[in-house]
């Protein structure tokens, strides 16, 4: 919002601000007690509220109909990663695929092979953030993409148990730095009165790969051949190579191209993607003023491999805490327990037959409560979400 649109006042001993001709910001005690006004909300950023209620954003107009492609190819980024927490479970219990490398159903030899996925995504983050912050987000993508096209290739052609292995770490590590820069590309993308639904949105990708995985494992589980394990592991890059394809055609994120000095073409895609072509909508204003406040021109970013602003500083130590206690409990959703759901189901009874059908049924079940969780996502507050 412009200087000229905004007036500081004092009413009644509390702080007010006038924005425009009929928003008024004040800060005070007790909403009960405010006298004299049509509408009273209680907000906990009164400067967001305030921008957004003026902004005359719409999701059904040609920049938002674009924003949502960009958001759409993030989302094939997570696909990459869910596609392969159904496609293993699936796999592994295939006759032929056992055949092939006798790793069994249980035991250390499946799990390693399990496992390895896991540990190219612990190693991958740390190349992942400096080529993000390095290059840009759509750098990232581009680069874990390939990488996971990649190890298609090695693993869809395995002979020996070992070649498998091999290309199992270089999914997971090339899946690490997709799913490192999507994120941090759709989240920096969306206007901020959007933002709870459309990264929950792109969370949702996990499912948008582990359904067609389920449903394309169930139907190959007929194949009388290689086949049968081969076709779902060639259609795992699939979504890297539509990100191939796609992401040099998006916009940069705004944040990193402040970041990188380009002011310009931030402010720019800020005014065409959040203010609707409005350089003066309250929105972009508030976003530009964070961005000049939060931004830093010679942060560590910009130097290889420099995680000190992570720890330097008691507030930062505190985030960085948080995020990684999110990223460990996350893990006891039962992502590493669902490679075996295929032998859970055996174990209660269920034939081979149904245990494919009960692997698309699980990816179904999950994803419509992933659906409830970014309908809620903007309504919700975050840190109760997270206890609760």
């Amino acid at each position: 919002m412009s200087h000229s649109d905004v007036e500081k006042a004092s009413a009644h001993g509390h702080d007010q601000v006038v924005i425009g001709d009929h928003l008024v910001l004040e800060k005070v005690k007790d909403v009960n007690a405010v006298k004299g006004a049509k509408e009273v909300k209680a907000v906990s950023n009164a400067a967001f509220a305030a921008a957004v209620k003026q902004s005359n954003l719409s999701p059904w107009s040609k920049d938002s109909l674009f924003l949502f492609w960009c958001m759409f190819v993030a989302f094939l980024c997570s696909c990459a990663n869910g596609y392969d927490g159904s496609l293993m479970t699936a796999i592994n219990a295939m006759p032929h695929y056992q055949s092939k490398f006798n790793s069994g159903f249980l035991g250390s030899s499946t799990g390693l092979i399990f496992s390895i996925y896991t540990i190219g995504g612990i190693i991958g983050p740390w190349f992942a953030g400096p080529i993000a912050d390095r290059w840009g987000r759509r750098a990232g993508m581009f680069v874990g993409a390939w990488i996971i096209c990649i190890g298609t290739a090695i693993i869809a052609s395995s002979n020996h148990r070992n070649q498998f292995i091999a290309g199992r770490f270089i999914l997971g590590f090339g899946v690490s730095i997709l799913t490192t820069s999507a994120p941090s590309y759709c989240v920096e993308i969306c206007p901020p009165q959007w933002r709870g639904r459309m990264t929950g949105f792109y969370n949702c990708g996990w499912f948008g790969g582990s359904i067609p995985a389920a449903g394309i494992t169930l139907g190959c589980a007929k194949i009388n051949s290689d086949l049968s394990w081969r076709l779902p592991l060639v259609f795992q890059a699939a979504p890297s190579l539509v990100v191939i394809l796609a992401v040099w055609f998006l916009p940069e994120s705004p944040r990193w191209l402040m970041a990188a000095g380009r002011d310009e073409d931030a402010r720019a895609f800020l005014t065409r993607f959040h203010g609707s072509g409005n350089p003066n909508d309250p929105v972009v204003e508030l976003e530009w003023v964070e961005f000049k406040e939060g931004i830093s021109l010679d942060g560590s970013d910009k130097r290889w491999w420099d995680y000190s602003e992570l720890f330097n500083t008691h507030s930062a130590r505190w985030r960085s805490l948080q995020v990684l206690l999110m990223g460990v409990f996350g893990q006891f959703s039962g992502n590493g327990l669902g490679y075996f759901n295929t032998e859970i189901y055996r174990a209660v009874g269920y034939d081979d037959s149904m245990v494919f059908n009960l692997n698309l049924v699980n990816s179904f079940t999950s994803a419509i409560g992933a659906g409830f969780g970014v309908a809620l996502a903007d309504k919700m507050p975050r840190r109760k979400v997270l206890v609760w």
